[in-house]
């Protein structure tokens, strides 16, 4: 399709389906929804690169690919779950200074480094797990300075709270 809103909406039910699919440990199917959600939205971004819900939703499908697992496999542990979580948060990094009072962007920035630091944490590369949850700290620090005391942020302050607590032990 040519028309954004219409790519951009095939997009999100591409992340969807890989998502029900990842429920139903349909694994398979799941990396194909969202290989297929990458690929629509990478080239829709390639043509429309200053739509930031394009991007965010390009971010979305990496992070969705990113932490896929199976049954017996752990999360975010293989190199190419690694790099799609680094590519969220490069992309979620590159929307959080172009938008700096938008605190949705912040969160999901937030997001992305926690999940990235969970991922380090399970790898045994605890230092880079801490120092990727004080960059989410600092991250939910500048949303906190924009929006006040907004319960989403607090909520996932304290869930980095949690996380540093495990990468400690």
């Amino acid at each position: 399709p040519t028309n954004i809103e219409i790519t951009h909406t095939l997009a999100q039910i591409l992340r969807q389906t890989g998502d029900i699919e990842a429920r139903e440990f349909r694994i398979d199917a799941a990396r194909a929804a969202y290989a297929e959600g990458i690929s629509v939205a990478a080239e829709l971004d390639e043509l429309h690169p200053d739509v930031p819900h394009v991007r965010q939703e390009l971010a979305e499908l990496h992070q969705s690919a990113g932490t896929l697992h199976g049954l017996l496999e752990d999360a975010n542990l293989t190199p190419a779950g690694l790099e799609h979580q680094l590519q969220a948060l490069e992309i979620g990094r590159d929307l959080a200074l172009k938008f700096p009072q938008q605190v949705d962007r912040r969160l999901a920035l937030a997001r992305y480094e926690a999940s990235l630091a969970d991922a380090y944490r399970h790898l045994g590369r605890a230092d880079e797990a801490r120092q990727t949850i004080e960059s989410a700290r600092e991250t939910l620090n500048v949303a906190t300075a924009v929006a006040g005391d907004n319960f989403d942020v607090l909520f996932s302050l304290a869930n980095l709270q949690l996380q540093l607590t495990d990468v400690s032990r």
